[in-house]
């Protein structure tokens, strides 16, 4: 049903969407309704509610005999038993050394995904209702995250016309979750309105789908929220929305698939498809077969219980005593005299019911799992297990071949996502490797060293030369550098998104019988012929790791890669390359031993300079003092000066006035004299004031003169000393 709407007219998909849910809930309701009651056998609820009251009421016992669980059980544990693993196949011979690294990556992700179990959860469904899936997606925060998850069988809605096992017709699937709407809206706050909408809106009957009841439980405030895929104007499309609106819009489905076309992420299957196009397990084939066994049983066992009375009429005084008395296996009936009374005990109707009770039970021992492969044959010949086994084995091939081929599709999208999401490095842990843990690189750029050291490993030279050319490569900064390919990009060992495989799966249950009864023939065959070679036996056998043990009686020779002259060629290089490195690193120990040597002089003569240097400034410090003290004495020494000069002057003035007052007008030549006397004496006085005054200033002149330090050198070319003496030439230029 190719819908006729655009992709691009996203508003009008919701009703599209929702129309396409009611039409798989109403199409498929007697599909489910007959899966509901298939997994009521399973879980021991083989009789309704008026049956049980009907059986009440006649005291008939209810009895169950669940042979249906019994054989459920044991399919689920040959599954278990008979589990396999994916393995990828390279498409090329340029793929061949990828095809264990991308068999490596899958199974990472199945052991991360616990996908063993999630399949037993899937062959469970299949046995039971049908159909069953998980879908396989990647982490929105870190895409390179793979998830497998399973989705149970009543929580999956589907194209009602499609009618392949494995949906591949199917027009659109989906996926129902049913959470708190506190959880909703705190998941989607952007559309909390239309959680809350949806909360208003009207209610459905009760059905598989449902939470109870469809849309909207309003006692718990639950609400229904789809996860849908459909195709759309020929894209795949996915929206998550509710009864009243998208939660998230409608938008192109991003995962891709090997091909590179776009795909749903839900992975489908079923065991049984009818004309109609509904779904079913092996349980409905039991159903009826177990109801017979149950019935007849319980009605073999009331007709044991039951008696039957004919009486003369008057026979008892009191009919329903002796009823009650007769089926007492100690009752006592008391009749009257003169009348008969005939007791029937229903041997041969209970007989009867045996007889078809054994026949249900082996109607429904020869379905499915045979008593040979349940260990219930009895004592037969060992040829004759065998065969039985295989009669059961192939019946039992059509079951597994549906859960192997969803492993299968499972694995083919898990490589899809690892091509599409891992584009990085990234590393691996191999868990099935005897010898311990390894490490598998995905998206490795190529070193240069990493290609010497690998084109090494075939070389069949000595140990010790080897471990000798390694060491070179390794100390070489060349070694680190990529390879570059001839598009110019370069080199990735095991780029996941180049590798081109295809994904098997290993064969039916059948097979494993067939293998060992060959096995069996080789072995017997190669007691008497030792011509067959051991490497045939241990082919059919099944035992682990065979591939290895196989590898080890050929010998390690075989697989060995041989030595080209392109290879000899470039270990002669790496040898002589070597050489040249080992007679560098030695004049290079050389240089670097002086270097150290001339280095330690040059510390220690800079450690005596610098103690120089220090004593130089302590002498700065005292003549900086000196000469601060000699400024003071001098500006004392002027004040001083000064302070005389007018003491002087005044005691000349004195003296000057006393004398002419002493003298008289007669006395003209003595004035003359008088005042020739006092110059006299005033020129000694100035002498001795001039005198001292330049003492002052020689003595001045020496302190604040500039200084010059003369340095004095070693016979290492170093300085050893410093003389402090005046700068005269600088004094006279300042001058």
């Amino acid at each position: 049903m190719e819908s006729g709407v655009k992709k691009e007219d996203k508003t009008d998909l919701l009703p599209l969407f929702l129309q396409q849910f009611d039409e798989s809930a109403d199409q498929s309701q007697n599909e489910r309704e007959d899966a509901e009651l298939s997994r009521k056998y399973v879980d021991h609820r083989q009789y309704t509610d008026e049956e049980i009251t009907a059986l009440q009421a006649r005291g008939q016992p209810v009895i169950t005999d669940n042979k249906i669980k019994d054989k459920v059980e044991y399919l689920e544990g040959l599954e278990r038993q008979t589990r396999t693993d994916p393995k990828a196949w390279p498409r090329t011979p340029q793929h061949v050394d990828d095809a264990d690294v991308a068999t490596e990556a899958i199974r990472f992700v199945f052991d991360r995904n616990n996908f063993p179990q999630l399949k037993s959860r899937v062959f469970n469904n299949l046995l039971v209702e049908g159909m069953g899936g998980a879908e396989v997606i990647v982490d929105k925060k870190d895409p390179r995250k793979i998830e497998i998850n399973y989705c149970r069988w009543d929580r999956l809605y589907y194209d009602p016309y499609s009618m392949d096992p494995d949906f591949k017709d199917a027009q659109y699937v989906g996926l129902i979750t049913w959470m708190d709407a506190d959880r909703a809206k705190k998941k989607y706050p952007k559309n909390a309105d239309k959680v809350d909408m949806t909360m208003a809106a009207r209610r459905s009957t009760g059905e598989t789908h449902d939470d109870k009841p469809r849309y909207a439980d309003t006692k718990r405030k639950r609400v229904q929220v789809f996860e849908h895929y459909a195709k759309v104007d020929g894209t795949i499309m996915r929206a998550v929305f509710v009864q009243t609106g998208f939660l998230e819009e409608p938008a192109e489905c991003p995962y891709v698939n090997d091909e590179g076309e776009h795909e749903w992420p839900l992975i489908l299957q079923s065991a049984y498809v009818d004309f109609d196009g509904n779904r079913y397990g092996v349980v409905k084939r039991y159903r009826d077969l177990q109801d017979e066994v149950n019935k007849r049983r319980s009605k073999s066992l009331h007709l044991l219980n039951s008696k039957q009375m004919v009486i003369d009429k008057g026979a008892f005084d009191d009919v329903n005593k002796a009823r009650r008395e007769l089926h007492k296996p100690d009752g006592v009936l008391e009749k009257m005299p003169g009348t008969e009374v005939e007791i029937i005990q229903n041997l041969d109707l209970s007989a009867g019911q045996f007889q078809l009770l054994q026949q249900a039970e082996n109607a429904l021992a020869l379905t499915g799992p045979n008593a040979a492969l349940l260990g219930q044959g009895g004592a037969q010949s060992g040829r004759a297990k065998q065969i039985d086994q295989q009669g059961g084995a192939v019946q039992l091939g059509v079951h597994f071949d549906a859960i192997r081929y969803f492993q299968k599709r499972v694995a083919q999208a898990v490589w899809s996502r690892i091509r599409q999401y891992w584009d990085q490095e990234i590393w691996i842990r191999v868990t099935d490797d005897d010898k311990g843990q390894k490490f598998v690189a995905l998206n490795q750029p190529v070193m240069a060293g990493d290609a010497k050291a690998e084109a090494l490993k075939g070389a069949k030279i000595p140990a010790e030369e080897k471990r000798a050319i390694l060491q070179q490569i390794a100390q070489d900064p060349q070694a680190q550098m990529p390879v570059i390919g001839p598009d110019g990009k370069p080199k990735i060992r095991h780029a996941v998104a180049m590798m081109d495989m295809d994904i098997v799966i290993d064969e039916a249950p059948d097979v494993i019988n067939l293998q060992q009864e060959q096995f069996t023939l080789i072995a017997e065959l190669a007691k008497t012929r030792p011509e067959i070679p051991i490497e045939a036996v241990l082919e059919l056998s099944a035992i682990h790791n065979k591939k290895k043990v196989i590898d080890l009686i050929k010998g390690g020779d075989e697989g060995q890669p041989q030595i080209t002259p392109e290879m000899q060629q470039q270990m002669q290089q790496l040898e002589e390359v070597g050489l040249a490195l080992q007679e560098k690193e030695k004049q290079l120990a050389e240089v670097e031993k002086k270097l150290q040597a001339e280095s330690s002089r040059v510390m220690a003569d800079d450690m005596g300079l610098t103690a120089q240097q220090s004593d130089l400034k302590v002498q700065r410090a005292e003549l900086k003092a000196q000469e601060a003290k000699l400024r003071e004495m001098e500006a004392n020494f002027r004040a001083q000066q000064a302070e005389t000069q007018l003491q002087i002057r005044e005691q000349f003035a004195d003296q000057d006035t006393k004398v002419r007052e002493a003298l008289t007008p007669q006395d003209t030549g003595g004035e003359e004299e008088s005042a020739n006397a006092l110059a006299s004496i005033s020129e000694q006085i100035a002498k001795q004031f001039e005198q001292q005054a330049q003492m002052f200033a020689t003595l001045l002149e020496a302190v604040s003169a500039p200084k010059r330090v003369s340095l004095e050198f070693g016979q290492n070319g170093r300085p050893s000393g410093a003389t402090v003496t005046p700068d005269v030439s600088a004094r006279k230029s300042m001058n």
